[in-house]
């Protein structure tokens, strides 16, 4: 049987799966822009990219034969490129443990249906065998009887952080069923019907479990990594659902989210000062192209900004992350007021108390567990600020809420 290609390729090695890293197959590998337009960059044999699910879900090019999907790794931007131009991911030794993997992503079952299907899927799959194999069966079986009493593995050779963010959003409907949702009183019993979505259009949503009375929405991933929150968790549930979109379409601090949110880690703080009104929008226009060292013009532009800063106003040559990281610091400032504190923190709860909660897996040194949180009761939701992880010329994310 011939390797699957485009769209069946996508489906059935890709979809679902989240950001993971890979690497290019061929030389001179095309790219394309969020318009479809073709760039002049091409990419090498063998460099590492990363393909990212949910900004892949609904681009489109040409042929319902071709699937054109969104890496970044090649500068600060995202672009599109044929999938069948990247390593697949079991090529490159990682199985997919997601539930889509599974043949769990459009069903909808019974837990003791969802169990079943799901140890059958794995008994067939030739990917997953020894050590691996029997570590997945005994976390079903903790999921469904509780017991957490799993001992003589070699943890090192079991990728325990795909484990964690895949195998963990699998399992976790199981969990959820037969107790994790016992003290919530929302009438969960074994005849709950599971169902999985067959790709995740909403970062934060990964099943649902459905009564005779409620359809209650569950997220296996944490809202947040190193105790910051995400753009990218909160701006697409809003652009997804009517009512949150009608309200806060025209409010300017969501609309200052959103720009980070579409943006690159450089342009999004320079965009978002330039809406508020911090810089010019000459000022911005002019690192549109994100230019790695600022010419004089463009010196010019920034020279007060440059030399009211203590670290810059030392350098002989400025860079746009250089003033992407000053932007950054103002919108933390900005974001630190009372008022727009309160602001920020009211569209969040609003974002989050739709219905949401959490079932947080982890595995300490092999043990396994799970958090249930709603994140209507979620204290930690309050004054929130802006918070950067990155320096002066160290980009490595985007500006995110700190909680």
């Amino acid at each position: 049987m011939a390797a699957s290609k485009g769209v069946k390729n996508w489906n059935r090695n890709w979809r679902g799966l989240g950001n993971t890293s890979t690497i290019v197959k061929f030389n001179s590998v095309s790219l394309y822009d969020k318009d479809g337009k073709k760039i002049t960059t091409t990419l090498s044999k063998g460099m590492p990219v990363t393909y990212i699910d949910n900004l892949s879900e609904s681009f489109k090019r040409d042929t319902s034969e071709t699937k054109y999907v969104a890496i970044s790794g090649i500068g600060e931007d995202t672009f599109y490129t044929n999938i069948d131009n990247l390593v697949k991911p079991k090529t490159l030794g990682l199985p997919n443990l997601s539930p889509q993997s599974f043949g769990l992503g459009g069903t909808k079952q019974t837990v003791d249906q969802y169990i079943s299907s799901l140890i059958r899927s794995i008994n067939s799959r030739s990917d997953i065998k020894g050590e691996l194999k029997e570590y997945l069966l005994e976390l079903i079986n903790f999921a469904d009887k509780g017991s957490q009493s799993i001992v003589g593995y070699d943890l090192s050779n079991l990728e325990m952080s795909n484990i964690v963010k895949q195998f963990g959003e699998t399992i976790g409907p199981i969990h959820c069923v037969r107790r994790g949702f016992s003290s919530f009183n929302l009438g969960i019993n074994n005849g709950t019907k599971i169902f999985i979505p067959s790709s995740l259009t909403q970062p934060l949503l990964d099943y649902n479990l459905i009564t005779t009375t409620n359809n209650i929405k569950v997220s296996g991933k944490s809202i947040g990594n190193s105790n910051t929150l995400k753009m990218t968790s909160l701006v697409p549930r809003v652009l997804d659902d009517s009512n949150l979109l009608n309200k806060y379409i025209s409010d300017p601090y969501f609309n200052v989210m959103r720009i980070i949110n579409d943006n690159s880690m450089v342009s999004g703080p320079i965009k978002a000062c330039e809406y508020l009104g911090f810089i010019t929008t000459t000022q911005a226009r002019s690192l549109i192209r994100e230019p790695l060292i600022l010419d004089d013009q463009q010196l010019a532009l920034f020279h007060k900004m440059i030399t009211d800063d203590p670290f810059l106003n030392k350098k002989k040559t400025i860079s746009s992350k250089e003033i992407s990281y000053i932007c950054e610091k103002l919108l933390i400032s900005y974001s630190k007021r009372t008022t727009n504190s309160n602001k920020f923190t009211t569209i969040v709860k609003d974002i989050l108390a739709n219905e949401l909660y959490l079932a947080r897996f982890s595995l300490g040194n092999g043990i396994p567990n799970f958090n249930i949180q709603s994140t209507t009761s979620m204290s930690s939701i309050s004054s929130l600020i802006f918070r950067s992880k990155n320096g002066y010329n160290n980009k490595s994310d985007k500006l995110g809420f700190k909680i």
